[in-house]
Order: C-alpha cells, then sequence, then structure tokens
C-alpha cells in the first residue's frame, strides 16, 4: 500500500489520507481517510474518479 498526504478540498487545516493498493489488478481503487488535523471525520472507499469526489456519489 502506498500512501498520500494531501489538504482537504476547501478546508484549512483539515488533510486527505489517501491509500492506493500496490497490486496492478487494484489500481483503480482508493481508501481516503478525512482528518480535521486531529481525528479521521469521514472514510471514502471506491473506484477513480467518484471516490475522490468530496460531495460522494448519489
Amino acid at each position: 500500500m502506498q500512501f498520500e498526504i494531501s489538504d482537504a478540498y476547501l478546508d484549512p487545516g483539515w488533510h486527505d489520507i489517501t491509500v492506493t493498493p500496490v497490486n496492478q489488478d487494484e489500481q483503480n481503487y482508493r481508501i481516503v481517510f478525512e482528518t480535521d488535523g486531529n481525528l479521521i471525520t469521514s472514510i471514502r472507499i471506491g473506484k477513480l474518479p467518484e471516490v475522490q469526489w468530496v460531495e460522494g456519489c448519489y
């Protein structure tokens, strides 16, 4: 697994921690943990590009 930390969309001080599988067959999937800097506030799991949508997919 690979991890990437980035600033959360439009929320200063918040961060997204994105987990990317290293297995080639799973490269289109992600786990995204959104934090307020202290606690995990939400978790998104799914396939690209929808998992990156902060407003969710309905």
